[in-house]
């Protein structure tokens, strides 16, 4: 007989949902992994393209286990519908990093990844700010000289 408590995720009826997002969440993390590894800097960006694609797959897989272990898979698909980083999303990620650290996931437990996101998110666009700012190309510093070199 079964319980009327057991959670959808159960009866592996979520998980195929979850399955059919496994591209956008791997396009996700490969982005993410490129922003963080290299920024704006267009060298390192095509330098980090292919790393960053090959260790997307088998983090996003992680992650949709992860919601069918911890039976938080209706609670990540309507974070990743609404675009919002929720305590599904978090318990999935601490025991990811748990696993692939090799580590017990209680250890991750007073870790605030949300607070740590969000930090980044603001870190990242205090920086934009500052390069959206306007450089003031005609001044010419004095110290530099504005005839060419003898060959």
């Amino acid at each position: 007989m079964i319980k009327a408590t057991s959670s959808f995720s159960y009866f592996g009826i979520l998980l195929p949902a979850l399955m059919l997002l496994k591209p956008q969440v791997e396009s996700h993390l490969e982005k993410e992994c490129i922003n963080i590894a290299a920024g704006e800097n267009t060298e390192l960006v095509n330098i980090m393209q292919k790393p960053c694609a090959a260790i997307a797959a088998p983090i996003a897989t992680c992650l949709i286990k992860e919601a069918d272990r911890t039976n938080n898979v209706l609670k990540i698909i309507g974070e990743v519908i609404s675009k919002k980083y929720g305590e599904g999303s978090e318990t999935v990620t601490k025991g990811c990093i748990a696993k692939t650290l090799g580590i017990p996931v209680e250890s991750l437990k007073d870790v605030p990844l949300a607070k740590i996101f969000d930090q980044k998110q603001t870190d990242s666009d205090k920086s934009k700010s500052k390069c959206d700012a306007q450089i003031d190309l005609k001044s010419t510093p004095k110290d530099i000289p504005t005839t060419k070199p003898r060959r």
